[in-house]
């Protein structure tokens, strides 16, 4: 199957988007953890979500593959 131009840059920013979800529920954890005196749980809770953002993309991404390359150019 080839992949044209047009449907491989919808995906080429998904390695920064999932990197940038992540590092965001981090450093936001970390923060709230500081600002609140609640170490570590902020941080861990914050992560977790962050995780759970990160596999909620990947399966929207991976749910909307299968329906495009079903579609004949």
């Amino acid at each position: 199957m080839t992949v044209s131009r047009g449907d491989a840059s919808k995906y080429l920013g998904l390695g920064v988007q999932l990197a940038v979800m992540m590092a965001l529920c981090v450093v936001l954890g970390y923060l709230a953890d500081r600002a609140f005196d609640t170490s570590p749980w902020l941080f861990l809770v914050m992560s977790a979500f962050g995780i759970l953002a990160v596999l909620g993309r990947l399966y929207r991404v991976a749910v909307e593959l299968p329906e495009r390359g079903d579609k004949k150019t």
